[in-house]
């Protein structure tokens, strides 16, 4: 089961799903509306926090691969 639920989330983090992940998205937020991008440093920590309250177990380590370039994509807690 949570070899699904890993499966599911990285198909899902991955297929610019989120403007922040979603470069023409993030870009066009960013031009037109001033938008920032700064706080998904922390998205890995959410992410973890929302795992471990819902599901009762950590995430699987995932890569972004559309992250902003601008930001390390740290996933230590």
């Amino acid at each position: 089961m949570r070899r699904k639920i890993a499966q599911i989330d990285a198909e899902s983090l991955n297929s610019r799903s989120r403007a922040v992940f979603d470069p023409p998205m993030r870009e066009f937020l960013r031009k037109y509306f001033d938008g920032t991008i700064e706080n998904v440093s922390k998205f890995h920590q959410w992410r973890t926090y929302l795992y471990t309250s819902v599901l009762g177990f950590p995430p699987e380590p995932l890569t972004i691969k559309d992250w902003p370039e601008e930001i390390p994509q740290s996933q230590a807690a």
